[in-house]
């Protein structure tokens, strides 16, 4: 059973994409400091969940909270830098968030490690810059497995700041936006 096992196990590791975390960008989720975000989830063009995400980047990756409208902390967790949590999210929504969300936020800050896209056996992550957006797109044979859009602004003469991000898996009907707030939002 070992050996059927070893041949699909290096199919899935030459899947892989090589990437690397942006280290201080001003844009995203990785400024260097604590960020509120609104954060909505549909599924399919139905809302499953409004609430408050806190952000704060970390050498090992992600930390952050979930707040319901009301403040109620939710879940508190950290999305590992190569993906997954790490360690695993506590609270109400470990469970059913929490895993969901690290992954989320660990391809918010995954860049490829070539520009504009890096390649492994069956998969793909590409950037695309435009002077208010910025695309990031991982495929895997030719299907999109998940995009994260960042929609900027430039207040005054700072450096561009991100006031959204939407996350969607499109093959399973998922949009997540995140908007920033107590940002200069334009």
């Amino acid at each position: 059973m070992r050996l059927s096992l070893l041949p699909l196990l290096l199919l899935l590791a030459g899947c892989s994409v090589s990437t690397n975390v942006s280290e201080n960008r001003v844009a995203g989720l990785t400024a260097e400091k604590e960020s509120l975000w609104q954060i909505q989830i549909r599924r399919w063009g139905e809302s499953r969940f409004t609430g408050i995400l806190v952000v704060r980047p970390e050498e090992e990756g992600v930390r952050y909270v979930v707040l319901d409208r009301m403040g109620i902390n939710l879940l508190r967790g950290c999305a590992a830098k190569d993906g997954g949590d790490s360690p695993p999210a506590r609270g109400v929504l470990a469970r059913t968030l929490g895993p969901f969300l690290s992954e989320m936020l660990s391809r918010i800050v995954q860049e490829p490690e070539e520009r504009p896209c890096s390649a492994g056996m069956f998969a793909r992550l590409c950037v695309k810059e435009e002077p208010l957006e910025r695309k990031k797109i991982k495929t895997m044979l030719g299907l999109q497995q998940w995009v994260v859009i960042e929609r900027r602004v430039s207040p005054s003469e700072e450096p561009l700041q991100t006031v959204e991000i939407e996350y969607l898996q499109p093959l399973f009907g998922i949009e997540v936006v995140l908007r920033l707030i107590g940002g200069d939002e334009k």
